[in-house]
């Protein structure tokens, strides 16, 4: 169950990471889209489109135990179907100072000199970092930690940073980043990719009045 911002935040990697994988995500999904089996229960995601089927859970709320257990018993004997149970802990993280423009400026330069020689992978994970410090800078007192990608797109399409077409663009290019962050070496950026990063990248500079790549 989702008791916080904080909460939703966290479900949101969780179903980047799914749909990384290949699954077709349903965030907080009706009850007529859910098998009979799981009675009244109502999970926080499902991830479906492969084997097994996914249900995922906050266990956000202390002492619901006895509830978890009644659940679980739901999914004994379903090899089609495996429950996700996430418990959110307490991650001290860093705040992160906002970037010069110099620092900008010169990662804008490197941005474009790799854009331009066809280095898209790395190309990519630079101008997500650009993405990133452009909108520290743009909310210092907003995005102060790392978000996820979602969230990050959330936050600049709510701030009027972005419109919704480039927000919702970033929240799907935000699982391409994620696999290349974690490894996934065969995640190549295709040539609108790379494009429509830096398009955002233009439009989050110009507010700043930094030379866009």
């Amino acid at each position: 169950m989702i008791a916080s911002l904080a909460d939703d935040q966290l479900l949101d990697l969780v179903i980047e990471n799914l749909a990384s994988e290949g699954y077709e995500i349903h965030k907080h999904p009706p009850r007529r889209m859910l098998p009979a089996f799981m009675k009244d229960y109502v999970p926080d995601a499902v991830a479906l489109g492969k084997e097994p089927k996914l249900a995922v859970e906050l266990a956000t709320a202390p002492g619901n135990g006895e509830r978890l257990s009644e659940i679980a018993g739901l999914f004994t004997g379903r090899p089609d179907w495996r429950w996700q149970v996430i418990s959110p802990r307490p991650v001290r993280t860093e705040p992160v100072a906002p970037a010069s423009d110099a620092a900008i400026e010169r990662s804008l330069a490197e941005y474009r000199t790799l854009a331009g020689d066809g280095r898209s992978q790395s190309a990519f994970l630079l101008g997500w970092a650009l993405v990133e410090a452009l909108a520290r800078r743009l909310g210092p007192e907003a995005v102060t930690r790392p978000l996820s990608g979602q969230a990050l797109a959330g936050w600049l399409m709510h701030e009027g940073h972005l419109d919704q077409d480039a927000g919702l663009r970033l929240g799907d290019l935000s699982r391409l980043r994620n696999r290349l962050a974690h490894g996934d070496l065969s995640a190549e950026p295709r040539t609108d990719d790379v494009a429509d990063l830096g398009a955002i990248i233009e439009t989050l500079a110009e507010e700043r009045a930094v030379p866009p790549p």
